[in-house]
């Protein structure tokens, strides 16, 4: 079982540093110093790469809006994902990697987030990982609706919708690898509500995360 004071507290930390940096982005000032930003060496265009196939509900999505998305692909080859446009990557001090793209135009956020888990993998229960990922969330007054259990791959995950108190809309998947073990976090922010535009749909659904 994961204690209070190993990773179930890492996901506090974690979820807790998430929602500010986004709404920060949403009310598009400029990212918070204390982030180390480093050359984005491993975002290319997508017609640049081999692309794997998505979900039949998002081809008409990609052959209509994201031609020219890129692709980025983590240093360590942990997941991939598709961004609208060049996302900006930023390590924490635990080590802990952010890559977000702002779509300052429609006031949108796209985030994806890995981080390894300090738990023995033969100790680690996934479904409480999951469940914390969610009360971390709603912890500060947000209100997370439709939480359902997803896949990727054979790997354990979750999907649900968060607003704040602000009026921000938050689409998130979250999954487990049990091996590494690490977290994974795909994030759509968007101030007017609408968390089904066809561009959140296939960035979600881009997310590839390799079984190791």
């Amino acid at each position: 079982m994961i204690t209070a004071f190993g990773t179930s507290e890492e996901i506090y930390v974690l979820l807790n540093a998430i929602h500010p940096f986004l709404l920060f982005a949403m009310k598009l000032n400029i990212l918070t110093a204390a982030i180390v930003l480093i050359p984005l060496c491993f975002a290319t265009p997508l017609s640049a790469q081999t692309k794997e196939p998505l979900p039949t509900s998002t081809q008409n999505a990609l052959s209509t809006s994201t031609s020219s998305w890129y692709r980025y692909t983590a240093t360590d080859g942990s997941y991939s994902a598709l961004f609208p446009g060049q996302p900006e990557e930023s390590v924490e001090p635990d080590s802990t990697v952010q890559v977000m793209y702002e779509d300052r135009a429609n006031n949108r956020a796209y985030l994806t987030q890995n981080t390894k888990l300090s738990v023995n993998p033969n100790q680690l229960d996934v479904e409480e990982v999951l469940d914390t990922v969610i009360a971390s969330v709603s912890e500060d007054g947000a209100n997370v609706t439709n939480p359902k259990k997803i896949r990727l791959n054979g790997l354990p995950g979750r999907e649900f919708i968060v607003q704040d108190k602000e009026g921000v809309v938050m689409k998130m998947r979250a999954f487990v690898n049990p091996k590494v073990p690490a977290l994974y976090l795909a994030i759509v922010s968007t101030e007017n509500g609408d968390q089904d535009f066809p561009e959140a749909q296939a960035f979600l659904n881009s997310v590839s995360i390799p079984q190791k």
